[in-house]
């Protein structure tokens, strides 16, 4: 856990025995138009966000819009890949250099996959986690070519998998392996939130709900499509039938290389106004034309919250989604996490966020169950939750064309299957985050259950409340036994005083002392 003071500098926290056994104490194609320059901040606000984002500001350029949504016929393809998981959790073992080698992994397969449905003409709308959500929008008198592209973009991403499927990596040999359904249909997309401090696009309707259903039966390295796309007239060498579900291994006929209008550049104050979909740590580093972002492993603690059922056909399902995300928005906001998606899938329509990644406080396991608990109150229920704790991948993932900031580990996916597992107006939780917040939770302790993609059965607690925590007694005026970090701190702050900037990182286990000396080192910076 780490808190950053002003990186360069690092000051390690450790234990009376510790520190008795420490030595000495990809690029995007373009058709037309203005060609973005190298390193043109327009391209990176707008990779962060799926292209109907950008029509919709577009076409509202006095205004961020929230609970706008739009109608339109589209082919979604649900791909998602198993093999990752395991692979961070190995090379989280490596440490810097091990995070290295997965991002590049991660974005060659992201980018791979990003490219392939941007040359079929179609767009990633949404990463979720280690899957990716891509649509083939429907074109005037040509739906059925449309689904040929599409149909050949995931064939093709079949295909690219060969290259993955055995990677060496330093923690040893692992393989990736994917799943992808097609489901076509109407497709609900819009904006909701609050504009002042959050944004989510959404993306709902029964295209995206037959892609994920299409995707559950596949088997790895399959492409299934729902029956619909074959009743159509899809011209298709279907393998085999499963129920509605076909198994496709090619398609007839060669559809027309059309590409959708690529947006290029956007200028600068239509860039800006996209700040709100980002977390502001993000944001902040868009602004300052800062393209990296730090890829690591670190402790985060996962939300998933179910959400009001969002339906294509129903306007009414859109104003009740927008008023709970105003809400849930400034409930996050207040306890500092950082709203990743609001996703429509396998698992029903589900807000997803994180505590501890981009930003992490010494409380985030506590903080993550008090929102939990005040988003179940909202109007528009009764909801579920799972929250979860965990080591996980945290890092900008994708390419020039499309990326996003992607949080990917087994915890992740087992917060999800908590969400699941709920009971409504329920918040289940794990053991990391029972071990961390038991003393101030009124909780019950549930049978252990057996959940998707973990063996043996899983300990949980149902939290039914959290205690206000007693007040500490104000800090003694002098630190007492970190010396050492207090004399480095010192001479730190002496060199900025200087005019030297300097960056300081507090590391070391929860509870050990970082929030004291990071108050010990502001009240040095006003002495001085």
């Amino acid at each position: 856990m780490r808190k950053r003071v002003d990186a360069g500098h690092t000051v390690r926290l450790m234990g009376a025995k510790a520190q008795a056994k420490a030595p000495g104490g990809n690029r995007q194609p373009f058709h037309g138009g203005r060609r973005p320059k190298e390193g043109d901040l327009s391209l990176a606000w707008r990779s962060f966000v799926p292209d109907y984002v950008l029509r919709t500001l577009l076409r509202h350029p006095d205004q961020t819009p929230a609970a706008v949504t739009e109608r339109a016929d589209a082919v979604v393809l649900f791909a998602d890949v198993v093999g990752f998981t395991p692979m961070s959790e190995a090379l989280a073992r490596s440490g810097a250099y091990g995070t290295e080698e997965l991002t590049r992994i991660l974005n060659a397969w992201f980018g791979t996959m990003v490219e392939l449905a941007a040359g079929a003409g179609g767009s990633v709308a949404e990463f979720a986690g280690d899957a990716l959500t891509a649509v083939f929008w429907r074109e005037a008198r040509t739906w059925r070519a449309t689904q040929r592209r599409a149909l050949r973009c995931a064939l093709g991403m079949q295909a690219a998998m060969a290259r993955f499927q055995t990677i060496a990596t330093r923690a040893g040999t692992f393989g990736l392996a994917m799943k992808v359904g097609l489901g076509a249909g109407p497709l609900l997309l819009g904006i909701a939130g609050d504009p002042g401090i959050r944004l989510a696009y959404l993306l709902a309707g029964p295209a995206l709900d037959l892609a994920a259903a299409a995707e559950q039966h596949a088997r790895s390295g399959e492409v299934i499509v729902d029956a619909t796309l074959l009743d159509r007239g899809l011209s298709a060498r279907v393998v085999e039938r499963r129920a509605r579900w076909s198994v496709v291994g090619g398609v007839r006929g060669r559809p027309p290389i059309r590409r959708p209008a690529v947006l290029e550049w956007i200028d600068e104050r239509t860039a800006g106004r996209l700040a709100p979909f980002f977390h502001p740590a993000i944001a902040e580093r868009l602004r300052s034309g800062r393209r990296d972002l730090v890829n690591e492993h670190r402790k985060v603690t996962v939300a998933f919250v179910g959400l009001p059922t969002l339906t294509a056909e129903d306007p009414q399902s859109v104003a009740d989604l927008q008023r709970f995300l105003g809400a849930a928005v400034r409930v996050i906001d207040r306890y500092g996490g950082h709203l990743r998606q609001v996703a429509s899938g396998d698992k029903g329509d589900v807000l997803v966020a994180f505590f501890g990644a981009p930003v992490s406080h010494e409380d985030d396991e506590e903080r993550a169950v008090r929102c939990g608990l005040e988003l179940l109150q909202l109007p528009g229920g009764p909801f579920r939750a799972g929250v979860t704790t965990g080591s996980v991948y945290c890092g900008e993932v994708g390419s020039d064309i499309r990326r996003e900031y992607a949080v990917i580990g087994d915890s992740v996916n087992l917060a999800a299957r908590l969400l699941q597992a709920a009971r409504p107006g329920q918040l289940l939780i794990d053991r990391p985050t029972y071990e961390r917040v038991h003393d101030t939770t009124v909780h019950d302790g549930l049978e252990p259950v057996a959940v998707k993609g973990k063996a043996g059965r899983i300990d949980l607690w149902a939290v039914h409340a959290v205690r206000d925590r007693t007040p500490e007694p104000a800090a003694a005026e002098r630190l007492v036994g970190r010396d050492g970090e207090v004399a480095t701190v010192r001479a730190l702050l002496l060199r900025a005083r200087a005019g030297a900037g300097q960056v300081v990182c507090l590391t070391g286990e929860a509870g050990i002392g970082k929030s004291r000396l990071a108050a010990e080192t502001i009240r040095l910076a006003r002495e001085l």
